[in-house]
This record gives C-alpha cells, structure tokens and sequence, in this order.
C-alpha cells in the first residue's frame, strides 16, 4: 500500500485513507534475553497497583520445532496455554506494543517459536476472578512480563523517537461512516485474501487492527488521526 492509498473499496472504509508521516512514539529497546530451562516456581502475588509484578506458580516452556506458521495464545481460569508463539510476541502482548516499537535484542527472539504452559495458584486464581476485565487483562500482563524476565532474562528500557508511521485520516469529502445500532457490544474484526471487516468498533480498536495486519508488509503503526467518535 503506498501513500495516500485509499484503504478498502467498500462504502465503510472507502473514505478512510492512511498516509505516510512521522511521530513521536514510545519504542521498546530489548537488552538481553535467554533460551528457557523446563520448569520454573514462584510465589505468586495478586498485585495490588499495575507496577507490582505476580508471578506463576508453576511454568513449563519447550521449543516448538513443528515448522507451524499460525500460533494460539490463551488465558483460563488461570492457566496460560501458547503453541508455537515467538517471544516478540509476547512482549507485543505484555507491554501493549507493536512489532515496530520493539528494537534491538537476538535475532531469534522473533525467529524461534515456543509452547507456553503455566499456572498461578488456586488461591490466587480465585482472588483473580474478583477482578474486572480490565484488572483481569491488566494482571494477565504482569504474569506474562515476570515469566519473561525470569525465564527469558528478558530486560527492556522505553525511549521516545521518531518513526515513520501511516496516519489514518479522512478523506477531503469527509467521512462516510455511520454509528452502529448495536448497543451491547459485539465487536468484531477480521481479515484475510486481502479483505478487513469490523463491526462495532472505535476507530482507535480499527487503527490498531490495521497496525496488526499492515505491520508485517509495512513496518509502521498506523496512528488514528480521523478525529472521528463513537
């Protein structure tokens, strides 16, 4: 997709083009990192503010040598089970990230593949489940990033650069796009041959999907600059 592309032919999108540019956005750069051992343990914690870290009782993480390209990442009742994930994946995940915010660190940290299980305890697994969806997601998160850095020595640092990224804009006729009438939720996005298609969402959730499935081709994140609401 080049500059000033409009995104879509259908009515829905059609009016919504990403253009190129620069911005100021936060990247991660990965200082270190280490192939996992088989088990690990740890006395988990429910964390009482989002900068306190829990932990997972019990780990297991074994090389995925299957040759597999699509991978699965899930969270249950406590449990984590990921198949054939990347550790870059991962850190997209804990640290609500890109691909293209993340730089540095071995190359095979987006190359070799992993299957991930891992449990907190009971005790801990109930106290979760008193928690909001947000607070539930929010701590899935800081189990993920402890189990990075102690398994993975994974160590990170935030700096703020320059990089180039598309922003999502509206086209000069303006927006053709109309609020939904679903008002339970709903949301949904998918894509694939070419095609997205998504239901019920902000335009900040679309952005975010468009970074998702251009990131891999393009490079950039797509930064949501139609100023459109609802």
């Amino acid at each position: 997709m080049t500059a000033g592309t409009t995104v879509g032919k259908r009515q829905p999108i059609r009016k919504l083009m990403l253009i190129a540019a620069a911005w100021m956005i936060s990247a991660v750069h990965l200082l270190g990192g280490q192939q996992a051992s088989e088990k690990a343990r740890a006395t988990p914690k429910l964390p009482d503010t989002t900068t306190e870290l829990a932990a997972f009782e019990v780990a297991s993480i074994k090389p995925n040598r299957s040759g597999m390209s699509g991978s699965q990442l899930n969270f249950h009742e406590g449990r984590l089970s990921a198949t054939n994930v990347r550790m870059k994946t991962l850190v997209q995940y804990t640290y609500e990230i890109e691909a293209p915010q993340i730089q540095g660190g071995p190359n095979w940290l987006a190359q070799d593949r992993f299957d991930i299980e891992a449990k907190m305890d009971d005790a801990t697994a109930q106290q979760a489940k008193t928690l909001s969806h947000d607070q539930v997601t929010r701590f899935d998160r800081q189990l993920v990033k402890q189990l990075l850095a102690e398994r993975f020595k994974l160590v990170v640092h935030f700096e703020t650069k320059e990089l180039p990224v598309y922003d999502l804009v509206v086209d000069k006729s303006g927006p053709k796009l109309a609020v939904t009438s679903v008002k339970d939720g709903g949301t949904s996005i998918s894509s694939g041959h070419g095609n997205l298609t998504a239901k019920c969402v902000t335009m900040t959730r679309l952005t975010q999907s468009l970074t998702q499935v251009l990131s891999g081709e393009l490079g950039r994140v797509v930064i949501d600059k139609t100023e459109i609401e609802g």
